[in-house]
């Protein structure tokens, strides 16, 4: 369970031991009540800039397909028990809310790691890049529409995409990976890659996560 990172989410103190108990408690409800779901197809590249039907001119994501010949394209969510829960505690409960999203927060980053893992033994000898997803950098919101359709996220993984290009459920990511015959250096660092960059409340403290654990 990343505990640690729900902490942070949440902005709770480490060593708070309640606290500690009662994000454990929660984020075991959490992973019962809302299993994590995932669809992705791999593709191969079509052109230099493009693994069709995917065509990218964001700086970012291109400097880190370069030398990718295939493309991982995923969406994955935790579904509508989790929203169900959320605005239920909303009314009922806010440390409740903010708690079970910051658990929410975490359990999908956990599980799109375990994925990403088990991904890396199934195409060994190839290498990943960095996890990026519609939003970083200079990568275009607009493509989370056109991720959604190519997945039929809507009808597999009941995934819709709002006017403002936000995913819905809230808990649903979806990202890109490279697959490159080059071991890929990491370069995707620091809060404009986070998920989490525009409610961060360490960044509305003028912080950041990792100043702010030290």
């Amino acid at each position: 369970m990343n505990i640690q990172d729900a902490i942070r989410y949440a902005n709770g103190d480490p060593k708070d031991v309640a606290l500690l108990q009662e994000i454990e408690q929660t984020y075991i409800r959490l992973m019962k009540a809302c299993p994590f779901r995932i669809e992705y197809r791999i593709l191969d590249k079509t052109s230099p800039n493009s693994f069709a039907p995917f065509s990218f001119q964001s700086k970012m994501a291109l400097d880190l397909l370069c030398s990718s010949e295939k493309l991982v394209v995923l969406l994955c969510t935790l579904g509508h028990p989790f929203e169900q829960e959320l605005n239920r505690y909303s009314l009922l409960d806010p440390k409740k809310a903010l708690l079970w999203d910051a658990c929410g927060s975490a359990y999908i980053e956990e599980c799109l790691d375990a994925f990403e893992q088990q991904l890396k033994a199934q195409l060994a000898p190839f290498y990943l890049t960095d996890r990026f997803s519609c939003g970083y950098g200079d990568l275009p919101l607009k493509m989370q529409s056109q991720i959604v359709s190519f997945l039929e996220g809507t009808k597999r993984l009941g995934v819709f995409v709002s006017k403002s290009q936000m995913l819905f459920p809230t808990k649903s990511v979806s990202a890109f990976l490279g697959v490159s015959p080059q071991k890929q250096p990491a370069k995707i660092k620091g809060c404009s890659y986070c998920m989490l960059n525009t409610t961060c409340p360490y960044r509305k403290k003028g912080k950041s996560c990792h100043e702010a654990n030290r």
